[in-house]
């Protein structure tokens, strides 16, 4: 037998600081993942982090403000036949993927009412491009 044994060193969790943000690698979803201000923000499939994307917060922000009773009518639409929408939504996350690249965002709503259906919405360059749901 070896008089030193080889035991597997567990892996740190990969994580950047980025202006006070705690950006950490989730290995089995493949995605990096951080919150500011109460909103959990994902970017997948890239294992290296754009720490540009926390100066685009504000705007990202912004997009949503802005957009706010268009992205009603798209919950509204999607969440027809479904159930009857009583105008509440919960932001569960965004999708910071495309930001960079396509200047594209894809938000994730959900709430009690709707089940365990969500409602996604693709917004770029500030314009709803899109809106799906799913389960």
């Amino acid at each position: 037998m070896w008089p030193l044994s080889r035991k597997q060193k567990t892996s740190a969790v990969p994580g950047v600081r980025c202006q006070g943000v705690l950006v950490q690698w989730d290995s089995s979803g493949e995605r990096w993942e951080f919150t500011v201000g109460g909103i959990d923000y994902a970017v997948h499939q890239n294992p290296i982090f754009d720490t540009s994307l926390i100066a685009k917060l504000p705007l990202v922000s912004e997009w949503l403000t802005d957009l706010d009773s268009q992205i009603d009518e798209e919950i509204r639409r999607n969440l027809k036949g479904w159930c009857e929408w009583t105008g509440e939504k919960d932001l569960v996350a965004i999708d910071l993927s495309g930001l960079i690249e396509r200047s594209e965002i894809d938000v994730s709503y959900a709430y009690d009412d709707w089940g365990d259906l969500g409602i996604n919405v693709v917004i770029q360059d500030g314009k709803i491009t899109g809106s799906y749901a799913g389960d």
